[in-house]
């Protein structure tokens, strides 16, 4: 688990310096519906940027394992869209410039963060449903994403990119240029939300 731990390590060392935990370190109790539609919107835009590279670089592997694994985000969010009345065209190449990775190990490296999002993303989830704002929204499903699957599918991708990081000094330059890319996009509505806190990666 050595390879897992470092990347863990990387994360936690990322998150400190993009100072994603406020001074008392406590949760926000309301966010409301503007906050939430900023979220889906950047996450709409991170996501269409990562995910035609990250595909791109599967199929490069020699089996099928990895490629059957992957889950696009963009079929929750495309949902979420259309419940808030939200465009759900093709965003523009230039909108956002998503981090190039190199080699398939600095690719699985950065796909490391997005999956480890999803886990921060259900503390996100019980925030959202708590607030008073949104209780006209029957389901939020991009932060409720796996559901009682999560954990399980959070466990069986460390296994595999354990036996598909054949660098995990890439993996560790992927895992930092998307954990930039997606807390330089995020950030403006973390901060609005508790003070810069939000435990997308803790």
């Amino acid at each position: 688990m050595f390879m897992i731990s470092t990347l863990n390590t990387t994360l936690a060392n990322c998150a400190n310096k993009a100072k994603l935990m406020n001074q008392a370190g406590r949760p926000a109790k309301v966010i409301e519906l503007e906050m939430y539609v900023n979220l889906i919107e950047k996450n709409w835009l991170i996501h269409y940027s990562l995910e035609g590279q990250i595909q791109k670089l599967i199929k490069s592997l020699p089996n099928q394992t990895m490629e059957d694994f992957f889950h696009s985000r963009l079929d929750w969010l495309r949902l979420d869209k259309r419940n808030l009345n939200l465009s759900t065209s093709v965003p523009l190449p230039i909108v956002l410039s998503s981090p190039e990775f190199k080699s398939v190990s600095e690719m699985l490296g950065g796909w490391f963060i997005v999956e480890r999002s999803m886990v921060g993303n259900r503390m996100l989830y019980q925030w959202l449903r708590a607030s008073p704002e949104l209780s006209h929204i029957s389901v939020f499903n991009f932060y409720r994403n796996y559901d009682d699957r999560l954990e399980d599918r959070w466990n069986n991708f460390q296994q595999l990119i354990i036996k598909n990081i054949t660098n995990i000094e890439e993996a560790i330059v992927g895992a930092k240029k998307t954990f930039k890319f997606i807390n330089t996009h995020l950030s403006s509505t973390c901060t609005s939300i508790n003070a810069g806190r939000l435990d997308m990666y803790n």
